[in-house]
């Protein structure tokens, strides 16, 4: 593909992306037969099509990283509905910390990064899901069925 089709291409993925998600989420069970964890699911589902909607609009803005921020802990909500437990203090507060700080660095650099800003972004959002790795494979099978211990298991695997 030349480089000129680029960005329509990854818009048109985008797009493509942002019309399934919000399919999904439109599918989630809604009121009482709504579980905790279709709730979180659905919080997960409204993260991401926040994001992906951001990055259609916005591409070339900080806010698309800003929100980008905010996906892992999404993602630890999500797994401590799914486990029905907390995750350890550390984990929170790091997922935090880190979805703070890269959301005031979306705001100070603006839509340019630096090479070392990304590279620490990444490898924030690296750590953050080995964390949130750590906690399911530690707490997967204590007071689950087996159907949420595979549920589990899948949720770790696709992270």
């Amino acid at each position: 593909m030349t480089t000129h089709l680029m960005p329509q291409a990854d818009a048109l993925m985008n797009a493509i992306a942002l019309l399934g998600l919000a399919f999904a989420l439109g599918m989630m069970p809604r009121g009482p037969q709504a579980s905790p964890l279709d709730k979180r699911l659905g919080g997960l589902y409204a993260g991401m099509l926040i994001i992906l909607g951001l990055r259609q609009a916005f591409w070339a803005f900080s806010i698309v990283m800003m929100a980008a921020a905010w996906l892992p802990l999404l993602v630890l909500l999500l797994v401590e509905e799914l486990l029905r437990r907390h995750a350890p203090r550390l984990i929170k507060w790091f997922v935090l910390l880190g979805s703070v700080i890269s959301s005031v660095a979306a705001l100070a650099l603006g839509a340019v990064w630096p090479h070392q800003a990304l590279a620490l972004f990444a490898a924030f959002q690296l750590a953050a899901l080995l964390c949130v790795i750590g906690f399911i494979l530690k707490d997967r099978a204590r007071d689950l069925s087996p159907a949420e211990t595979r549920m589990a298991d899948s949720v770790a695997l696709a992270l």
